[in-house]
């Protein structure tokens, strides 16, 4: 099982017109995360992409040693036709490329 909670921030567009996207996650095996991102086109549809890679984790000082390390997180975010949510993380351990790691659609 696994839970985590956040906060993010979604500014204004820039003279660039993109719109940045922060956000901070804490999680229950010791590690906390700081994402950076944006708001793009997916198919037609606004989407919200954000990564961390080894320098936006935060462990505490002493943390056991694990078997795998969190080195890299990618998630994604968007609206289906049928305005669904839908995510889609994509996680890297132990200084590999993120894999995708796990889906979720939510209907109304």
């Amino acid at each position: 099982m696994h839970a985590e909670n956040g906060f993010w921030k979604v500014f204004n567009p820039g003279a660039d017109g993109v719109r940045k996207v922060q956000a901070s996650f804490s999680h229950p095996f010791s590690l906390n995360e700081f994402e950076h991102g944006s708001v793009g086109q997916h198919e037609g549809r606004a989407m919200i992409t954000m990564s961390a890679t080894t320098e936006n984790f935060q462990r505490p000082a002493g943390a056991e040693p694990q078997a795998k390390m969190t080195t890299a997180v990618k998630r994604e975010f968007w609206l289906d036709q049928d305005n669904c949510l839908n995510y889609k993380l994509y996680l890297g351990v132990n200084g590999a490329e993120p894999y995708h790691h796990l889906s979720s659609k939510l209907c109304k």
